[in-house]
Formats: C-alpha cells, structure tokens, sequence
C-alpha cells in the first residue's frame, strides 16, 4: 500500500466543505493553522477528517466555527494515533455526536488544549471518544453543550486518563 505524508502549516482555512479529507495510511502535521467556518454536509469532520491513517500531529491550531452533519463538528478521527497540543476549538457544531471532536477506536493524546462554546445535537458537546484510550492533560472544557449527555465529553467503550484540567459551565 502506498505511504503518504501530509504536511499543513501557518494556513487559513476559510469556508469549504472539509478543507482537510485525509484517508489511507500516512501520516498527517498541521501545524500553526486556523480552520473556520467549514461544513461538511453529510458527512464526519466540518474542518478535518481522518480515516485511517497511522499517525496524526496537531499543534498550535485552531478549529473556529465548523460544522459536521454528522460526527465531530471540528475534527473527525479514526485511526491508530493522534496528538494534538495547544488547539484551540472553539463555537463547532455536530448535529450528531462530539461537537468538538470526535474519536473512533483511537488511542489519542490531548495536551494544553482549549474547547469553548463546542455544541452538539446529541452527545458530547466538547467531544466524544468512541473507543481507545484517550489521554487528556492540562485541557479546559467551557461553555460546551449536548443536547443528550455529556456537555464537555462522552467517553463510551474506551479506557480514557483525565488528568489536570478544568470543566467549568459544561451543560
């Protein structure tokens, strides 16, 4: 199969469906970038989509007031491996699940990352991680809201760390 690398830094990422659709093994780093205002109409991520890649980088990035019709307002991941520091996400929608994000069988670490005003019409208003272990550390949670449960997070069938952080008016 063929390997890819994906490289995105110090860009603006205006109105487009899914600005960012990365599927197949690879690795992916935005780095130093802003996603706003994107949509994804059918489908999963409003800004970035990920399915099936080995390992994603995030850092210094910010996930503005995107939308999914379906899972993770902001970003949608599913894959082996994900590490995101100093992301700020903030105002997305998902009309399902994870208003923020959304991880699917994913072994994520989130480190020094703000979600404030993330909504979701069902469940996890800040994010929703199906799966995996996710690791969360020095993270705020603010203003987040679901519909269902889980104003700040759901974690369902997952074995999730939470250390170090502040959830504060999540509803």
């Amino acid at each position: 199969s063929a390997r890819f690398h994906r490289e995105v830094g110090n860009c603006v990422c205006h109105p487009a469906p899914a600005p960012l659709n990365q599927q197949g093994a690879g690795t992916a780093f935005i780095v130093g970038s802003i996603f706003t205002g994107n949509k994804a109409d059918g489908g999963d991520g409003g800004a970035v989509n990920v399915t099936g890649a080995s390992e994603t980088f995030i850092d210094d990035t910010a996930f503005l007031g995107n939308r999914a019709n379906n899972f993770g307002g902001g970003l949608h991941h599913s894959g082996s491996g994900l590490e995101l520091a100093d992301a700020t996400f903030k105002g997305n929608i998902s009309d399902f699940n994870g208003g923020g994000f959304y991880f699917e069988d994913l072994d994520a670490v989130l480190d020094s990352c703000e979600f404030e005003g993330n909504w979701s019409g069902f469940h996890g208003g800040g994010g929703f991680s199906n799966g995996g272990s996710p690791q969360i550390s020095s993270c705020t949670f603010d203003e987040n809201v679901a519909v269902g449960r889980g104003g700040a997070l759901v974690f369902s069938l997952c074995a999730p760390s939470v250390q170090k952080s502040v959830f504060a008016r999540n509803h």
